[in-house]
């Protein structure tokens, strides 16, 4: 009798988890705690002694204050309301760099940059928007592909204090509109085109739509030349020029980006995410539920209209690297993610259900892999 359907594919190894097993080493003695479920039923009951001691644990760089919490009934809730914290400097805190890989690169080879480069591209772009008058009173949105580009117009808009958004380029002009009409944007960041089973799909009448339509917009940045636009500044200029990156430190429910529902029942409804809320929330999903850390090498498949795209730049907290795919998951075939995976020596792969279905109908042998 073959025995071997009952063997385990993968059994994690010792240190598996250590976070969180360093984790509830510490809030057991301090809180009489006996077990996991107990610790998660802890964390709901006392919630501000939980997430005073996730600051703590993970070394939340700001000032904490000493009120944890006010008293107050869902949808109401309001934590650390003395704490300062600049968002920007933490999530630049963990020093990994970046890789990405585009669709046609087939070897799946990629791109790196060094978290010393990252940091450069980052203050070059905050230096463009100090020169403009870009603050916390503004909103700086992005028509852009996973990649460098939007990562580091995200993390200049957290530098200077800006609410950021994010569409993906194979969006509509109504369907973009509808979101960032909403925000009305002083910045817009956009590529013309971008890459999706074999072609450089062409979005530049979507492009000068949307613009045309945003009479807020002060700076509006492209990635290349077209004469589609006016008075657009090209992204190499607008990252020419680093200057030391100065962290301003803001109050702990500071807005950090906004998300937008569906709009299946109706216009899009915009959700302003607060950057202390994201930071403490995505330091426990990435480490103690995830397990990522230092030297690991981490990529959640995504668009930059998905919320995980905004999770998956929490990355940088960790120290682990953030590996980014521009492309179809299924160009040229449905297992390009497996291949992209093997090359970049990822630790951590996140890819939907749906994807996982259609391999399931088309490689029923995952032994190709």
């Amino acid at each position: 009798m073959d025995c071997s359907v009952n063997r385990p594919t993968w059994v994690p190894g010792a240190d598996s988890g250590a976070a969180l097993k360093k984790f509830f080493e510490i809030v057991k003695v301090k809180y009489q705690i006996k077990d996991l479920s107990e610790l998660q039923q802890w964390s709901v009951e006392y919630s501000g002694q939980f997430w005073s001691e996730v600051w703590d644990f993970f070394g939340v760089i700001g000032e904490k204050g000493d009120r944890t919490e006010i008293p107050s009934k869902l949808p109401e809730a309001k934590y650390f309301p003395d704490a300062k914290l600049s968002h920007l400097e933490n999530l630049l805190a963990g020093g990994g760099g970046v890789s990405v890989v585009k669709e046609a690169d087939i070897e799946n080879i990629g791109e790196n940059l060094s978290h010393k480069e990252l940091v450069n591209m980052v203050s070059a772009l905050i230096n463009t928007f100090n020169k403009q008058g870009i603050s916390e009173s503004d909103r700086v949105v992005a028509i852009l592909p996973v990649g460098i580009e939007v990562l580091v117009t995200t993390l200049a808009g957290f530098g200077v204090g800006a609410t950021v958004a994010t569409a993906s380029p194979e969006f509509g002009a109504d369907a973009i509109l509808s979101r960032f009409s909403q925000l009305e944007p002083t910045v817009l960041v956009f590529s013309y085109s971008y890459p999706w089973q074999g072609k450089e799909l062409d979005r530049s009448q979507m492009v000068a739509e949307v613009a045309k339509a945003l009479p807020s917009l002060r700076l509006i940045i492209g990635l290349s030349e077209s004469n589609v636009l006016p008075n657009v500044v090209l992204w190499s200029a607008a990252t020419s020029e680093p200057k030391e990156v100065i962290f301003t430190k803001r109050s702990f429910d500071h807005p950090a980006y906004v998300l937008f529902t569906s709009g299946t029942t109706g216009a899009p409804k915009g959700l302003l995410h607060r950057s202390g809320g994201v930071l403490l929330k995505h330091l426990v999903e990435m480490n103690l539920h995830c397990d990522i850390k230092a030297g690991d090498r981490v990529c959640f498949y995504t668009t930059t209209g998905w919320m995980m795209w905004n999770w998956e730049l929490s990355v940088l907290t960790t120290g682990a690297d953030l590996v980014l795919y521009d492309g179809a998951p299924t160009y040229p075939d449905s297992l390009r993610l497996f291949h992209f995976a093997r090359e970049q020596k990822l630790t951590h792969l996140g890819i939907s259900a749906r994807l996982l279905d259609l391999i399931r109908e088309q490689h029923p042998d995952l032994k190709v892999l």
